[in-house]
Order: structure tokens, then C-alpha cells, then sequence
């Protein structure tokens, strides 16, 4: 047999790496953790306040941090069985959460208004921001829907038919009130957004 004297080690560790039936492990890629910049998407913000909620047991940090969950409008996707924002919602020792107006940002409250009765919320709105409370009711319940400032003015007048929305601009920082009045025997539910 005749060996060539310079025989390429490369080759000769491939073929007997074949012939044996053994081949190299494959190094195991892990994904390196991220930690959130000042760039991060609203969704990476909300998981890292999510975790930091599970980590701080019950208390009031974790009621500032569901707090802050809160007027981020997250909530538990359809479907889910195990809701922790719900639970420690239910530990908190924080009030709910007034209806927020301008001032508190974006927020939903949901009123029934009985048969032939009505209800006032008052909100707070800021000078010079645009405000908008939008309403919605379920079903086909007449009801009227009322925006008064401060002094009583009418800032905003209509009918919910079956949704409207009032827009204005307010000249001065005051609590406005929304009134809405059934005009129907049977109650009716009426969502709001104040915006």
C-alpha cells in the first residue's frame, strides 16, 4: 500500500468519524434574556410589570404596580383560565379606580341606568386638552345623554341611539358632569369612555 507522506488530517477525522457512527454534538443555542431599554414596546413594559407584580407579594408596592396595569388597559386574553391580575385586583387594598377623565387618562366605567331614573357622574377635564366621552348602550334603551360644565351649561346635548360621542375643548380645568337619563321603563346598561 502506498501512503502518501503528507495525508490531510481533515479527511482522515471525517472518516473515521463516519465509520465509528458518531458525529459531533450540536452546541445548544440559548436565548440570552433582554433586558427592557428605554425603546421598549408597551407590550415588553407590561410583561416586565407583570412580573415584577408576582414578585412582590401582596402589599402595597404590588397595588401601585396593578395600579399602573390598570390605566395601561391590559387585560386577560379570552379564554384564560388563570387571570393573576384579577386575583390581586381582589387583594388590593387600594379603592377601585374612579372613572378617569382627561386628567387620569383613557378609561370605561359601565352604568345602569333604571327605568325612568338618571344617573351623574362627575369627571374631571383639563384646559386646553381635547376631551371626549363616547357612549354606548345595550340594546335599543332610549337614553339621553348629558355634558354640563361646572356652572351647569350645556357643553353637550344627544341621544345615545345606539352609540354617541361628545368632543369639546374646555377653556378651564373643572369637574364636568355626564348625566344620563332613561327614558324607558326597563333598564338599560350604558358603557362609557372618557377619553
Amino acid at each position: 500500500m502506498i501512503v502518501p507522506d503528507r495525508f490531510p488530517f481533515p479527511i482522515l477525522a471525517c472518516a473515521v468519524a463516519l465509520a465509528s457512527g458518531c458525529a459531533p454534538e450540536r452546541a445548544s443555542v440559548a436565548a440570552a434574556p433582554v433586558a427592557p431599554s428605554a425603546n421598549a414596546s408597551d407590550a415588553e413594559r407590561i410583561a416586565g410589570m407583570l412580573v415584577k407584580a408576582d414578585a412582590a407579594g401582596q402589599g402595597e408596592h404590588r397595588d401601585r404596580i396593578v395600579a399602573a396595569l390598570d390605566r395601561s388597559g391590559v387585560k386577560a386574553i379570552d379564554g384564560t383560565k388563570d387571570d393573576p391580575l384579577a386575583e390581586w385586583r381582589a387583594q388590593s387594598s387600594f379603592a377601585s379606580p374612579p372613572l378617569r377623565g382627561r386628567a387620569l387618562g383613557r378609561g370605561y366605567r359601565r352604568a345602569v341606568v333604571e327605568g325612568l331614573r338618571a344617573v351623574e357622574l362627575e369627571q374631571l377635564f383639563l384646559a386646553g386638552e381635547a376631551a371626549e366621552v363616547a357612549a354606548a348602550a345595550r340594546g335599543g334603551t332610549p337614553v339621553s345623554f348629558l355634558i354640563l360644565d361646572k356652572k351647569g351649561n350645556t357643553v353637550c346635548q344627544t341621544q345615545i341611539a345606539p352609540s354617541a360621542t361628545c368632543r369639546w375643548l374646555p377653556a378651564y380645568s373643572a369637574r364636568y358632569t355626564i348625566r344620563l337619563a332613561n327614558r324607558s321603563a326597563e333598564a338599560a346598561r350604558v358603557y362609557l369612555v372618557v377619553d
